[in-house]
């Protein structure tokens, strides 16, 4: 960490005085663990759910297209392949750790688990009905109180997300309107970092990009929700911004590095 702050480390920046991160001055707020950490479209890795759950991530995503009645999970529809289903992938795997659990996630029962489902079919798609009545097929899943369901991308409108149940959830995206009862089932807010900053995780963040970012952590705090960039550069100087700033669930390809780094505080 130290040595990070002062430039010694290679993609580590180095902030003059007058920037938002102080030159030797410690950042961490202590309380960030792999909890905080999203593995961003998790499906893409070699060790697809396995590596960032062995890890301990509190959160992992998954992107689903529906398909002749079943959810594919592909980050484009020609990469669909007939194995790869939200429930061989995903749902099967993560439904038999909650019964060796005895109910929980992870053997650590103060863990917990999100899985970020990605709707990539049009908005009136029966693709989140069919998710429901996926997820609904697991018991083990839908009785753990410490797994969450967090629906993202093409999700349905406000009435719908009103009538969400049990541990099923909503990705919103900052500044948007909802109605109250449709806010009440949104667990997070996501937005992509380069509408706030180009900072690409060298040099220093402007102060202005900092004050924009700040402010819209600020606010998602203010509704009572959590908060995600994607799209954000992923390195150490960019974890630490994520931290400094107070941002939820630090996005990330990398899973190992950041796992480490997580540890190591």
């Amino acid at each position: 960490m130290i040595m990070c702050l002062l430039g010694l480390l290679p993609g580590c920046a180095t902030r003059h005085p007058t920037q938002v991160l102080v030159k030797d001055q410690p950042i961490s707020k202590g309380h960030y663990s792999v909890q905080n950490a999203h593995s961003h479209n998790d499906y893409a890795q070699k060790d697809f759910f396995w590596e960032a759950y062995n890890a301990g991530f509190g959160s992992m995503e998954a992107d689903v297209y529906l398909v002749d009645g079943q959810l594919m999970v592909a980050h484009n529809k020609k990469d669909i392949h007939t194995a790869r289903t939200l429930a061989a992938m995903y749902l099967a795997p993560l439904a038999r750790q909650v019964r060796k659990n005895k109910g929980y996630p992870y053997k650590n029962h103060k863990d917990a688990l999100e899985l970020l489902i990605d709707l990539k079919d049009p908005k009136d798609s029966p693709a989140y009905k069919t998710a429901i009545q996926l997820i609904r097929s697991y018991r083990a899943l839908v009785n753990s109180k410490h797994i969450r369901f967090t629906f993202t991308g093409n999700i349905p409108g406000d009435h719908t997300m009103a009538t969400a149940t049990g541990n099923i959830y909503f990705d919103g995206v900052p500044g948007r309107i909802y109605s109250p009862s449709a806010l009440k089932r949104i667990y997070m807010l996501s937005d992509n970092f380069a509408r706030y900053s180009s900072w690409d995780g060298t040099g220093v963040i402007s102060v202005d990009d900092y004050q924009q970012l700040q402010n819209t952590v600020k606010a998602a705090h203010r509704q009572g929700k959590k908060i995600r960039f994607w799209n954000a550069p992923d390195n150490l100087a960019a974890w630490q911004l994520m931290e400094e700033l107070g941002v939820d669930f630090i996005n990330t390809d990398k899973i190992q590095e950041l796992s480490g780094y997580l540890n190591e505080k």
